[in-house]
């Protein structure tokens, strides 16, 4: 079993679809599945940066595949929904529990 949290940033820029928590705990609720279970979901400040649109940590546990693989699914799931003018306006860090 392996436990872990992804920290994502949306940023500002041009996005196809409007960018709300409750939209967006969709697309993270949507990426949990046989090998994987979402634990937590928060939205969390993101620090005065103004860059910034929207800041949340999802927790995840896998008990086959590894984060990476729940990563890159998230970040192609966030990609579809609300899609960015640019990837790079998706920033998805790993964090180890």
């Amino acid at each position: 079993m392996n436990r872990f949290v992804c920290c994502v940033q949306l940023c500002d820029g041009t996005w196809g679809r409007q960018i709300a928590e409750g939209a967006v705990a969709d697309v993270v609720e949507s990426c949990a599945n046989v090998d994987c279970d979402l634990v937590r979901l928060d939205f969390i400040d993101p620090d005065g940066d103004d860059d910034v649109l929207l800041a949340f940590e999802a927790e995840f546990v896998t008990y086959w595949s590894h984060s990476e693989i729940v990563r890159d699914a998230l970040i192609d799931a966030l990609l579809q929904s609300f899609q960015p003018e640019y990837e790079s306006m998706i920033e998805v860090e790993i964090v180890d529990d």
